[in-house]
């Protein structure tokens, strides 16, 4: 028997005479059997002839070929995937259930794990990197589940390395209520549909490579009443004007890359309702955002090199004014570096709710530049985390010493403490630490100025730990019930 269906070994105390599941209702056995992959409930209907009869009868299918891997960086157990393609083919055969209500479909491996992998094959994949799969095969697979009139889940993640187009009809799926999509497909098929059919779809994600974003995502905006969560990823061909429109929407997620660091000429939001919004993109020539006053969590991430300082910082001050609601804020690398181009002193807004903040420094941010303002503007920050570390490494530059005694000089002058230092700031987390001039200037402020201080986190020291801890609990403290810790 292959390994894909081995079953397991009963213990030996159990006596196979006796078969107690065979005589609870059919009802919890298969919903027994729907909470579990497909592959994972067939191997479970050895323990008992029932449960076999069941099988057909499934009200959930998750096909999933793990742990094959078919990445030339680490390829493994490729020969089964043959069998993993004649498993799906005998369920989907077997399968008699009218109220199939999810359908997930996953092999060949997603688009963000390989690229976090490194793997150099994301939009033009080298030869065998992804499995081989008939066209007309893999189009019998995807359509099987909207036969079914209860469908209300799909979730696909497929890629493969040839040729084969998203079939159309899963955007015409009236009863949807979730779509995922995370494929290599061709998309072509479904932005020339003359309407999308998703009146009850509450969930879309779609992250796929070469794909023109054009008026797709506003399209999916607008003809979805009830979508909650829109999430879009990938490498994409940027359209000059993007709008996203929905009093229903709650999350938004847009990651957009492309070859051309080209970015849109305006996007347009107009999103009252949302709670999570995530913005990780070219920086827009110019944004049009209504006020989201729900907003709990934002994170912005601007991928693309400072080329105007003069347009770029209005610009980002404009996106960044939007979120003056939010609780939980983000900004990473970029966006600190685009905010420290400009004189952000009484520009910024004030971030009455705001409780934590992430601020990474994978670019070297200037932190005379943009930190003060932020805290200044935040007067019930509780949390300060520095998720990549004060700086990117202990360079020895001359660049790094100029940027060091600026920053001395700045924080060591009579500076207005911001009020969340003296009335909420509890807790500073710092990443990464090397020992440089910078970090210890950076520390000895924070210290010096956060009187109510429980908690300073060292997460990951490049230096000698006993020594840092030394030093930095010799430094001076407006709170000296804070404790200091270097893990």
């Amino acid at each position: 028997m292959d390994s894909w269906l081995r079953p397991h070994v009963l213990h030996p105390s159990v006596s196979p005479h006796v078969d107690r599941i065979s005589s609870l209702p059919d009802e919890l056995l298969c919903g027994i059997l729907s909470r579990l992959s497909t592959k994972d409930a067939a191997v479970t209907t050895v323990l008992s002839k029932k449960m076999c009869r069941l099988l057909p009868w499934l009200t959930t299918l998750d096909f999933h070929d793990s742990p094959i891997s078919h990445c030339l960086n680490s390829p493994y157990q490729l020969h089964r995937f043959q069998t993993f393609k004649l498993f799906v083919d005998s369920v989907l055969k077997a399968s008699l259930s009218p109220h199939l209500t999810r359908f997930r479909l996953r092999f060949g491996g997603d688009l963000l794990t390989r690229y976090n992998d490194g793997c150099n094959s994301i939009k033009h994949c080298e030869q065998d990197c992804f499995p081989y799969m008939d066209p007309c095969h893999l189009n019998a697979w995807i359509s099987f589940p909207l036969t079914r009139t209860w469908i209300k889940e799909i979730d696909l993640c497929i890629h493969i390395r040839n040729y084969c187009q998203l079939p159309p009809q899963l955007f015409t799926c009236q009863a949807l209520e979730v779509l995922k999509l995370d494929v290599s497909l061709d998309l072509s098929p479904v932005s020339n549909l003359p309407t999308f059919l998703l009146p009850n779809l509450k969930v879309f994600h779609l992250c796929a490579t070469d794909f023109n974003l054009g008026d797709f995502v506003s399209r999916i905006a607008s003809s979805c009443p009830l979508l909650e969560e829109l999430d879009v990823c990938g490498w994409w061909v940027v359209a000059d004007y993007i709008t996203i429109s929905s009093p229903s929407l709650r999350s938004l997620h847009i990651f957009i890359n492309n070859d051309d660091f080209c970015a849109s000429k305006l996007v347009l939001i107009d999103t009252p309702n949302l709670q999570y919004f995530t913005y990780a993109a070219y920086l827009a020539s110019s944004y049009s955002i209504t006020p989201m006053n729900a907003l709990v969590d934002a994170a912005i991430d601007i991928a693309n090199a400072i080329q105007d300082p003069e347009s770029s910082f209005p610009v980002m001050l404009s996106l960044v004014r939007t979120t003056h609601n939010v609780q939980r804020l983000s900004f990473e690398c970029l966006s600190m570096e685009t905010l420290g181009l400009g004189n952000l002193k009484d520009q910024l807004p004030v971030f009455h709710n705001l409780r934590h903040l992430d601020l990474a420094c994978g670019c070297d941010p200037k932190w005379n530049k943009v930190l003060l303002q932020l805290l200044h503007r935040a007067p019930i920050l509780e949390t300060l985390v520095f998720p990549e570390g004060l700086v990117i490494g202990p360079t020895a530059h001359s660049e790094e010493r100029e940027v060091a005694d600026l920053e001395r000089q700045y924080f060591s002058t009579t500076q207005e403490i911001p009020s969340c230092c003296g009335t909420s700031l509890k807790r500073i987390e710092i990443e990464t630490y090397w020992g440089t001039e910078r970090e210890l200037g950076l520390v000895r402020f924070l210290l010096r100025s956060a009187s109510v201080l429980e908690e300073l986190v060292i997460s990951e020291c490049r230096v000698n730990q006993l020594s840092l801890e030394r030093q930095l609990t010799q430094l001076p403290r407006a709170s000296w019930a804070c404790s200091i810790r270097v893990r």
